[in-house]
């Protein structure tokens, strides 16, 4: 990458292998010659903190974590999961916990159906076709797949180390709509990127 003439650096690392890449990136003055777009890179924020470089555009697979919209369920999440564990929720305990609230929206809708009935295998899944529901900051669709595949919003955002709070902070958010990143029912990814992104209903 150093001499590649690339004007900006994408990696969807994560774990472990995320952490060793931003210590030799950093050691190597990478993130002084180029943007670095992590997309998980918000699960490493509060544990490297001013190790990770200020500049550096996280994103979180999804309006999760730090980049979650503000919500009374979200601020609930945040508050308990923090005072729990002792350091905030990032993206896979938002995605945990999201589906948990997918199936009991899901199940709420079978039982409903059958008249307050206990709902089997087979009810939840027809149940879940098309289902919309609230998450912990975002809204969930069922909305391609033939109702079987979930889109929502992303949002991404630029990394500070907020000295005067001693904090790891994101700014700058920039949210896109679920169906400006999603690619139409029907249509598969590969297809959509080909095509031009057709169909993007971007704000």
């Amino acid at each position: 990458m150093l001499i590649s003439g690339a004007k900006v650096l994408h990696t969807s690392l994560w774990g472990g292998d995320l952490e060793s890449f931003i210590f030799q990136s950093v050691a190597r003055g990478l993130p002084q010659r180029m943007p670095i777009i992590m997309t998980t890179g918000e699960t490493v924020m509060f544990r490297l903190g001013k190790e990770l470089p200020n500049g550096t555009i996280l994103g979180a697979r999804g309006p999760h974590g730090v980049l979650a919209n503000d919500t009374a369920l979200n601020r609930w999440f945040q508050k308990t999961f923090t005072n729990r564990y002792g350091t905030p929720p990032t993206y896979p305990s938002y995605h945990m916990a999201q589906a948990f609230l997918g199936f009991k929206a899901a199940a709420d809708k079978a039982a409903a159906r059958k008249g307050g009935g206990r709902p089997g295998t087979e009810d939840i899944i027809s149940a879940f076709e098309g289902l919309k529901f609230d998450a912990m900051g975002s809204k969930v669709k069922m909305a391609i797949g033939k109702g079987h595949q979930a889109i929502s919003e992303t949002a991404y955002g630029v990394y500070r180390y907020n000295e005067k709070t001693g904090s790891p902070e994101i700014v700058d958010i920039v949210r896109y709509p679920a169906e400006c990143v999603n690619p139409p029912e029907g249509v598969t990814s590969g297809e959509w990127l080909k095509s031009g992104m057709q169909g993007a209903k971007c704000n």
